[in-house]
């Protein structure tokens, strides 16, 4: 009885240890467009830590919204949220660029920046 126990006791640590580890903490640059205008093309950047979000509306061949994130210590990604939806980048390793680009909508624009 004191065998099963024990062996009941062990496989719910082990449970835990893994749930536990499994629960990496997400973390992001969020920043909007603000009263910035949608006419002439405009550029900023914005830091937390070792990750770095620059975003902003570029008129060339379309007017775009874009969002470029980077992170030199963990995976990430970068999004962009319009009034045609939201978007995203796929993972980028860390140190390397991960960036999207999409037609311009609405006049209230979201950026981000999410590694963990």
């Amino acid at each position: 009885m004191k065998k099963k126990i024990y062996s009941l006791f062990i496989a719910m640590a082990l449970v835990i240890g893994v749930m536990s580890s499994a629960s990496v903490s997400n973390a992001s640059i969020r920043t909007e467009s603000g009263i910035r205008k949608f006419v002439n093309d405009w550029q900023a950047k914005a830091i937390s830590g070792n990750g770095t979000l620059v975003y902003g509306y570029d008129t060339f061949m379309i007017n775009e919204d874009y969002a470029w994130g980077y992170h030199s210590t963990k995976k990430h990604y970068a999004r962009v949220k319009n009034a045609n939806g939201l978007y995203s980048s796929s993972w980028e390793k860390a140190g390397k660029t991960a960036s999207i680009e999409v037609r311009h909508s609405g006049s209230s624009i979201v950026y981000f920046c999410n590694w963990n």
